[in-house]
């Protein structure tokens, strides 16, 4: 039986020893986003043929580099796990957005922009942790991250509280934001946590059934909280928070 006929840009690709397929996977919005799924080689064989396996684009392993104005999916012959953003700035007027902004951030509403300016210009950049605090619901918190989900696109990732805890983090230690929707992280190590984080420069990433590594980190955390009085724990000289009462 002859082999199936193959498209010119094949969706498989090896990274180190492993082969992965790049598939659309669909999302209850009706969008979809790019994910890498590890395949079966003697599959790949009987569906393609032996001879494909030799055409299959090939990387030694992969890196995490952010850069949203100057993007490369390769480099040095490494994967580029930070996805491109789906969107690219124009110069405009957005009415709508702007009034948003103001009603986030108020009479800040320039450190605002400056805050989202520097996420695009300048990922690496350590940013204070934004905290969105209020006793009111529908006040727009949630609105905000998914903004900011809008902007960034996989490279936003909402945690719960658990999430944040668990030793097993390798899915988000590669992302620009981490966002945590109803936060409640009063816990001391908590808070020495997240203060560690927003100025670290690597952290140790651990999956299950793999060792912990080192990474390069330059995640920056957004929270949002119903609980005005202690949804974390700050220090009265803690310059490391920005809080804002929506």
């Amino acid at each position: 039986m002859p082999a199936k006929t193959v498209k010119r840009e094949s969706p498989y690709l090896r990274v180190g020893t492993t082969i992965y397929k790049r598939v659309r996977q669909p999302l209850s919005s009706g969008r979809s986003v790019e994910t890498l799924i590890p395949w079966n080689v003697e599959t790949l064989r009987q569906d393609y043929g032996k001879s494909y396996l030799a055409r299959i684009p090939k990387y030694d392993g992969f890196c995490t580099v952010p850069d949203h104005t100057n993007y490369r999916p390769e480099i040095n012959g490494f994967l580029n796990r930070y996805e491109p953003i789906p969107f690219q700035p124009v110069d405009s007027i957005f009415p709508h957005i702007h009034d948003f902004l103001v009603h986030i951030f108020g009479e800040q509403v320039e450190l605002g922009y400056d805050y989202l300016q520097l996420l695009y210009l300048r990922p690496l950049q350590r940013l204070p942790v934004l905290l969105l605090v209020s006793d009111e619901r529908n006040t727009g918190k949630t609105t905000f991250l998914n903004l900011l989900k809008s902007i960034f696109g996989g490279n936003v990732t909402f945690n719960t509280n658990e999430d944040f805890r668990s030793q097993f983090n390798d899915d988000w230690t590669g992302k620009l934001l981490i966002c945590v929707d109803e936060v409640l992280l009063n816990r001391r190590e908590d808070s020495e946590r997240i203060k560690n984080l927003s100025t670290a420069r690597s952290y140790k990433a651990e999956a299950k059934g793999r060792d912990r590594r080192e990474v390069e980190f330059f995640g920056k955390f957004v929270l949002c909280s119903n609980n005005e009085r202690n949804p974390v724990l700050i220090e009265a000289a803690e310059t490391r928070y920005w809080v804002r009462r929506v």
